[in-house]
C-alpha cells in the first residue's frame, strides 16, 4: 500500500551495508539461510507476539491464572493445593520442583510454570516488574504443596 503511494524503503534493507543483519552482526553466521527464497517464502503467518515476558510454554498457565484470578470471589491464599498438567516437553519448566517453585533468577522465573502461575494467581498480572529481584523474593508466590502430572 506505501508503495502504491510512492513511498519507497531501502534497495536492500536485510543484507544492505545499512541493514538488517549490518546491525546485529552479519560477519557472526552465515546469512545465507535467511536469505534463501527471499521476497518468494512470506512467513508473516508464523510469527506472533508474546503476551507475557516469559517463556512460550509457560503462557497456558499464566492465562489459566489470570482468569481464575479474575473471577468474583478467588482468593489464591484459600488454594489448598494447585496441580499443573504438562506436557513431557514442558515438564523441564516445572523440574526440579523446590527450584521453579522458587527461582532465584529472572530468567529462572521466566521459565518456570509454578512461579508463573504464582504470579497470575497472587498479581494478576505479568510483566517485567513480575521478575524483578523484588518479586523473585515476595513470599506469597512460594507454592510449596504444587505438584505437576503428566497431560494424559
Amino acid at each position: 500500500m506505501l508503495a502504491k503511494r510512492g513511498v519507497s524503503g531501502f534497495a536492500a534493507p536485510i543484507e544492505g551495508e545499512g541493514g538488517f543483519l549490518a546491525a546485529v552482526g552479519s560477519d557472526q553466521f552465515d546469512s545465507a539461510p535467511l536469505l534463501e527464497r527471499l521476497g518468494e517464502a512470506w512467513r508473516g503467518s508464523e510469527v506472533s507476539f508474546k503476551p507475557w515476558p516469559c517463556c512460550r510454554g509457560t503462557h497456558a498457565y499464566a492465562e489459566a491464572g489470570l482468569r481464575l484470578k479474575a473471577r468474583d470471589g478467588f482468593m489464591p491464599g484459600e488454594a489448598r493445593r494447585i496441580v499443573a498438567v504438562v506436557s513431557e516437553k514442558n515438564r523441564m519448566l516445572c523440574e526440579p520442583l523446590t527450584q521453579k517453585q522458587r527461582p532465584d533468577t529472572a530468567i529462572g522465573a521466566k521459565f518456570s510454570i509454578p512461579f508463573v502461575l504464582a504470579t497470575a494467581l497472587c498479581r494478576g498480572r505479568i510483566d517485567l516488574a513480575s521478575f524483578s529481584p523484588k518479586a523473585l523474593a515476595d513470599p506469597e508466590k512460594a507454592i510449596s504443596n504444587t505438584r505437576t502430572s503428566k497431560a494424559i
